[in-house]
C-alpha cells in the first residue's frame, strides 16, 4: 500500500514536470513563429521605404536637373534660383 502511494506521487510528479517541459517548448514555438512573421513585416515595409525613397531621390533630381541657373555679374559666377542657403 505504501509503495502505491509512492508510485502515485512520482507518477503526478513526473506528469507535472513533463508538463512544464512541453508547455515551455510550445511557448518557445510561438515566440519563435511570432518572431519570424514580425521579421516578414518589417523587411517589407523595409523594402517599401526604400523604393519610396528612391522615387523621391529621381524626382529631386529631376527637379534639380530643369533648375535654370541665372547668370550673375562675372565676379560672384553663377546662382540657381530658389536655393536655400
Amino acid at each position: 500500500m505504501v509503495l502505491f502511494a509512492f508510485g502515485m506521487i512520482a507518477g503526478a510528479v513526473t506528469l507535472l514536470g513533463l508538463q512544464l517541459l512541453l508547455g515551455s517548448a510550445g511557448l518557445k514555438g510561438r515566440r519563435s513563429v511570432q518572431r519570424y512573421h514580425d521579421k516578414q513585416a518589417t523587411q517589407a515595409q523595409t523594402q517599401s521605404l526604400q523604393s519610396e525613397r528612391d522615387e523621391l531621390a529621381a524626382e529631386l533630381d529631376r527637379e534639380r536637373a530643369s533648375k535654370v541657373f541665372v547668370g550673375a555679374d562675372s565676379s560672384a559666377g553663377a546662382t540657381r534660383t530658389g536655393s536655400r542657403r
